[in-house]
């Protein structure tokens, strides 16, 4: 499982070189490796936040916009009602 850091977060760890000569002093990693590792993670980060936008923009296109569509028609309806029921009271009185 990749774990999804901020970018700020990657930004710190590739710029403090304290983390990758921790990897590389206990041997989990080269600095060629944590590169990459990090390169890994941002690309993960950048593919997350993608899919995410495209969710959005289809749910906006699916379900937001021809529902406000469906309650202004509605709205519509009802002040057209309202217009005409207060054009019969007038001639009422």
């Amino acid at each position: 499982m990749i774990t999804i850091f901020a970018p700020e977060t990657l930004e710190v760890i590739e710029k403090d070189k304290k983390y990758g000569a921790l990897f590389e002093k206990y041997g989990v990693l080269t600095k060629e490796e944590f590169k990459s590792r990090n390169d890994v993670y941002h690309h993960a980060y950048e593919m997350t936040i993608a899919m995410e936008a495209n969710c959005a923009i289809t749910i906006a296109k699916t379900l937001v916009i021809p529902a406000a569509l469906e309650y202004q028609g509605v709205l519509a309806e009802t002040i057209q009602k309202v217009g005409s029921i207060s054009k019969k009271i007038n001639m009422i009185e």
